[in-house]
């Protein structure tokens, strides 16, 4: 997918925006794949629940992100740039999409802490 899609950017913002789209590709399936074994070994099964719960709640909002630049990217972005639709238009089909990025990106963030 990543190679592919560079091609395709047309500005160092858009490249940038596919790489973050690319990296998102190379998540780990399971949080313990993230640390040493022994680490994981001194866990109890509820621990090892309540870790599994977290790192899926962290891929499922990291996905939203992802899900929400491709829609401003392509369908917002689009719609300007494409369609000529009305600022007006083109905000009342995508209410608050800056402020939900912005909002779920700086989440995101914290969340990788």
């Amino acid at each position: 997918m990543g190679y592919a899609i560079h091609h395709l950017a047309s500005s160092r913002s858009e490249t940038h925006f596919f790489i973050f789209l690319h990296s998102q590709d190379e998540e780990a399936e399971s949080w313990q794949q993230n640390f040493p074994p022994e680490s994981v070994k001194g866990l109890t099964p509820a621990e090892i629940k309540r870790q599994e719960h977290i790192y899926e709640f962290i891929l499922t909002e990291s996905n939203h992100c992802q899900v929400l630049k491709v829609v401003q990217k392509i369908f917002v972005e689009g719609m300007y740039k494409y369609l000529n639709m009305p600022r007006d238009i083109v905000e009342r089909i995508f209410p608050c999409i800056d402020d939900m990025i912005e909002l779920h990106f700086r989440y995101s963030l914290k969340e990788a802490k």
